[in-house]
């Protein structure tokens, strides 16, 4: 950083096309209040790259159950959580959290340690601010992530808040959106946050003994499914929803 007494011109430095900051607006810029637009751009860029180095160590590393690529790719993103910037931050929140949650035994050990109920405090408060950010519809997400938690706390209620007002952002939003290099604008990219949210509302009805209204949406998965020529987790539990007989086991 320069100091306000500095004879080099702190905006012509970075490459500015012209000073929007008369001499007596610097103090926001030199306290890293403001930063340049070509500053942001680089350290945006940079962020991404660790991005992708952290996912893909994350997930390799979960695959061949090598614990140091995975250790490496959960650095990674905690480091963008913290000190991260750009779209890379709700990206990370995500990623982590829903790697962590659906791998409680190699991440997060017994619910009834200390260090479980530190997570959850956690990750419900960074989920809820990643649900502020209309960020490559990560906002949404994070409404799924936050569904997942409340479902396996059993608090159905603010299950179904997170539901309502994910499926409300991606009903009333453009697909074509793009806002960061890490998203692929189309409309099939929302699918499986759009199928794993109605999943969501799928497991509240039946905790709540609406099976006609369940396997209706469970149907509904399935033919969007069929129509975009998709497959995931969502859809598979939307069969085995299906599958069950009114006693509640499987049919043959």
């Amino acid at each position: 950083n320069w100091g306000p007494d500095s004879e080099l011109s702190f905006q012509a430095s970075c490459f500015a096309d012209c000073s929007i900051f008369s001499p007596e607006e610097y103090a926001p810029i030199f306290i890293g209040e403001y930063v340049p637009g070509s500053l942001y751009a680089e350290l945006d860029f940079r962020a991404l790259h660790v991005y992708n180095n952290s996912y893909q160590a994350l997930h390799e590393g979960m695959q061949v159950d090598n614990a140091e690529l995975v250790n490496a790719g959960v650095s990674g993103l905690y480091d963008l959580i913290n000190n991260g910037f750009g779209s890379s931050i709700a990206h990370s929140v995500n990623t982590l959290i829903y790697a962590q949650f659906n791998n409680p035994e190699a991440f997060l050990g017994d619910k009834s340690e200390p260090g479980y109920q530190d997570w959850l405090h956690n990750s419900k408060l960074f989920l809820n601010f990643v649900t502020k950010l209309d960020i490559d519809f990560q906002n949404a997400n994070a409404y799924s992530n936050l569904a997942w938690i409340h479902v396996d706390e059993g608090e159905y209620s603010e299950a179904q808040d997170c539901v309502s007002a994910g499926l409300g952002i991606l009903e009333s939003s453009n697909p074509n959106k793009s806002v960061s290099l890490l998203w692929a604008a189309n409309p099939k990219a929302l699918l499986p946050i759009k199928l794993e949210l109605m999943m969501h509302q799928v497991t509240i009805f039946m905790e709540k003994d609406k099976k006609d209204l369940a396997n209706s949406l469970a149907k509904e998965i399935i033919q969007i499914a069929k129509e975009n020529e998709y497959d995931d987790g969502s859809v598979l539990a939307a069969g085995y929803i299906l599958s069950l007989s009114d006693t509640g086991t499987p049919r043959s």
